[in-house]
Parts: C-alpha cells; sequence; structure tokens
C-alpha cells in the first residue's frame, strides 16, 4: 500500500509544474479570470 502513495506523490510533484506552464499559455489566450476560471472549476 506505500507503494501507492509514493506513486501518487510523485505524480502530483510531476503534474504541479505542468499545469502551471498550461495556466502561463492560457494567461496569454484567455486572460487572467479565463485562466483562472479554466483551472478552480
Amino acid at each position: 500500500m506505500t507503494w501507492l502513495w509514493v506513486a501518487i506523490v510523485l505524480w502530483g510533484a510531476l503534474a504541479q509544474p505542468a499545469g502551471n506552464a498550461a495556466q502561463r499559455s492560457l494567461v496569454a489566450q484567455a486572460g487572467t479570470l479565463g485562466a483562472t476560471l479554466v483551472r478552480f472549476r
């Protein structure tokens, strides 16, 4: 069961920079409010 938590934590650590990069590109296209609404829907 411990291996599952390790996998979840590693996935989260890798997904965070990807989400930040995606939001930066959305800001350029949809503006700050649009990018915020998309990310925190």
